[in-house]
C-alpha cells in the first residue's frame, strides 16, 4: 500500500522537488511550488511525487508535474490520486490543472488519461525539436464530478 506525505520544511520540499524532475525526461527546472511524495505505509521507500507549480491565482490557472521511480504506477489507488487532487482543487480552489507530457510518454498519457484529465492540443517542437507536449487538464467542475472527488467525500 501508499500513501501522500507532505514535506514540513522548506529543505525537503526542494529535496523532493529535486527529485522528481531527475525523473523526467527532459529534466524540467522548476524551481518554486510545493511537492508531495508518494510513499510505502512505512514511509520507508519513495514511489512518486508530484510537484504543484506556476499557480496564477488571478486566472484559477496551476501546473502540475510528477515523476516517479517505479516502472509501474501501482501506486496510483484511488484514495492516493484522490489526495493528489484534493490540494489543487480543494484547498486552493484552482479552477484548471494542467499537465504537459512529452509526446512519446505513452504511460504517462495513459494516467493522466486514467485521473480523468482531458487531452486538450500538441504543442509542437515544446522540448526541443521534434520533440512535442501534450498538454492535458482537469477543470473543477470535472474534478467534482469525478471519482476522487466521490472518495474524498466518502473518507470525511
Amino acid at each position: 500500500m501508499t500513501r501522500v506525505h507532505v514535506p514540513t520544511t522548506a529543505d525537503q520540499n526542494a529535496a523532493l522537488r529535486s527529485w522528481i524532475c531527475d525523473r523526467i525526461t527532459p529534466r524540467p527546472t522548476i524551481t518554486e511550488g510545493e511537492c508531495i511524495a508518494i510513499v510505502s505505509d512505512d514511509g520507508s521507500r519513495l514511489y512518486a511525487g508530484a510537484i504543484y507549480h506556476d499557480w496564477r491565482p488571478d486566472t484559477g490557472l496551476m501546473e502540475l508535474t510528477a515523476g516517479s521511480k517505479a516502472p509501474g504506477v501501482y501506486w496510483a489507488k484511488l484514495d492516493v490520486l484522490a489526495a493528489m487532487l484534493h490540494y489543487p482543487f480543494r484547498q486552493l480552489g484552482v479552477r484548471k490543472l494542467v499537465v504537459h507530457i512529452p509526446e512519446g510518454n505513452e504511460r504517462a498519457q495513459r494516467f493522466a488519461k486514467g485521473a480523468g484529465m482531458t487531452r486538450e492540443c500538441l504543442l509542437r517542437h515544446h522540448y526541443g525539436w521534434k520533440n512535442h507536449a501534450i498538454v492535458w487538464s482537469m477543470m473543477d467542475r470535472e474534478y467534482a464530478r469525478s471519482r476522487f472527488a466521490i472518495e474524498e467525500r466518502k473518507a470525511a
